[in-house]
């Protein structure tokens, strides 16, 4: 049994608040099919359940406050079908991306209409107006930051820059996947009326946590996670990414592999045999088990401060094991 087994519980109750914000009898089908053909897609829902667990972790009870679990996932939800277009990527969650399946224009719009409904289910939510003040605030804090690591990403392609560190790389990173695993912890501990230091340490506690995932995720789309991988591998390849093992890489090897290096990564390259040469480089500069003990040391330095700030109990218990997950997890 895994630590998301663990979770299987609480995932029906984020479904629910998921369904009474947006019915899935709504009209017209153009939006709402597109829209729960994606979310009944499943996924991990990580980020509404780390906020249920540290609202109680902290000793709140979030199930007053599951329009904000749903807020949360729409968001998520809405930033990966825009991902896939902005990427062109082929597949999500082992089936084809959205603007494959049903074309641009209304893959757009769908991602639209789950930002929408994100803002939307959050000031509807049902809170006295200072929680909700507060936890608006957290939440576009968050939602800002995701829009900047995803500028630096893209931006760092289309200028076909390779002067990246690894510094760079945390910024992005932080951004772009971090910030919004961040605020779902500390939106979760401010609901449940954790004291400062608390919120603060849950906040640092998901930022740390939601890098390790991403470098994670990298990792696997070069490994395939032995066949569990739901993505097309070695897809991050094709799109060029700047990931950890990349920068890695370029520091470490020689002028002429660095050129063979950029010129394939510049190339969006679908060649088998030009992928292979990629990875081999990164094997030979063991740039997959240098992220994979960057990922790790991450993880481990997070659960040591989270373990002084929180009180012990089952939902920190479960906070420490989902954090050894996600550098383990193979999917």
């Amino acid at each position: 049994m895994t630590v998301l087994d663990k979770f299987k519980d609480y995932i029906p109750e984020v479904m629910k608040g998921m369904e009474i914000a947006i019915p899935r009898d709504n009209k017209p089908k153009y939006v709402y099919d597109l829209i729960w053909d994606f979310l009944d897609r499943g996924g991990k829902r990580i980020r509404p359940i780390l906020f249920m667990m540290s609202c109680k972790a902290v000793g709140g009870d979030p199930k007053e406050y599951m329009q904000v679990a749903a807020a949360i996932e729409f968001f998520h939800n809405f930033t990966l079908i825009h991902d896939d277009i902005e990427d062109d990527s082929k597949q999500r969650r082992g089936k084809p991306c959205t603007h494959i399946k049903y074309g641009l224009p209304l893959a757009i719009n769908a991602g639209d209409g789950l930002f929408v409904y994100s803002l939307n289910t959050l000031i509807n939510a049902d809170m006295k107006p200072k929680k909700l003040v507060g936890v608006s605030r957290i939440l576009s804090d968050g939602f800002v930051k995701v829009l900047e690591g995803q500028g630096y990403d893209i931006g760092w392609e289309k200028d076909k820059r390779w002067d990246i560190t690894e510094e760079d790389y945390f910024k992005m990173v932080s951004g772009k996947t971090g910030s919004l695993i961040a605020v779902s912890c500390g939106a979760g501990a401010f609901l449940g009326g954790g004291k400062k230091r608390q919120v603060k340490a849950l906040r640092e506690f998901g930022m740390a946590i939601g890098i390790a995932f991403q470098i994670q995720d990298d990792i696997l789309n070069i490994t395939g996670g032995n066949g569990k991988f739901k993505k097309t591998l070695r897809e991050d390849i094709t799109e060029g990414k700047r990931t950890l093992m990349v920068i890695r890489t370029l520091s470490k090897c020689k002028p002429e592999e660095k050129e063979m290096l950029t010129e394939t990564l510049d190339a969006h390259t679908t060649d088998p045999d030009r992928i292979e040469d990629v990875v081999r480089l990164f094997k030979k500069y063991k740039a997959i088990e240098y992220a994979d003990k960057t990922a790790k040391r991450i993880v481990v330095k997070a659960k040591k401060k989270l373990e002084r700030a929180l009180p012990e109990s089952e939902y920190k218990t479960l906070l420490l094991e989902l954090a050894d997950f996600i550098t383990e997890r193979e999917y």
